[in-house]
């Protein structure tokens, strides 16, 4: 009772050791983990980072059955069962291969609707969050495939004429 009721002690991240897993999506994972997986090298060599490629629902599954310690991606309406914290804002950028002749002129809401488009979605399903936002202004796109990851969406996109919105910080990176 004693223990259960007197202050944790303080945290030092020189001295500590285990596991942190951590779950995310393929771009959380690679624009997010590197310098968290840096960090704590340098600052808590103790510690190891198990990261795994999950979907936002199936993270915060295992979230709640403790397999993981961490969810990193875009949770809405979260239950009360869950912490928070927002590490930043994201964009979105249109993405083609190098050649491409969407980027030949200016790209207006027009021509991007006229594209056909790969989009990611681990559940195989045509209709996302860009779709929702264009039949807000009664447009709609062709989704021409659907890909479960982030990166075999890149690497279609470099062989493709199809184009892609992407995290910006993921295509701005890689």
């Amino acid at each position: 009772l004693g223990q259960a009721l007197s202050k944790p002690e303080a945290f030092n991240p020189a001295e500590a050791e285990g596991v942190v897993r951590i779950a995310a999506y393929d771009a959380e994972l690679a624009v997010l983990v590197p310098g968290l997986i840096c960090a704590l090298d340098r600052l808590a060599p103790g510690l190891r980072i198990s990261a795994t490629a999950i979907g936002r629902h199936e993270a915060l599954r295992a979230l709640e059955d403790r397999k993981v310690d961490l969810a990193f991606g875009y949770f809405w309406d979260l239950s009360d069962n869950f912490i928070a914290e927002e590490l930043g804002q994201e964009t979105y950028r249109v993405a083609a291969r190098q050649d491409h002749p969407v980027f030949d002129s200016d790209m207006t809401l027009e021509a991007y609707v006229a594209q056909r488009h790969l989009m990611v979605s681990m559940s195989g399903d045509f209709n996302g969050v860009v779709d929702r936002s264009l039949e807000r202004l009664g447009l709609s796109r062709h989704v021409a495939a659907v890909v479960p990851l982030f990166f075999p969406a890149l690497a279609t996109l470099s062989r493709s004429n199809l184009i892609a919105t992407l995290p910006t910080r993921l295509v701005d990176r890689h």
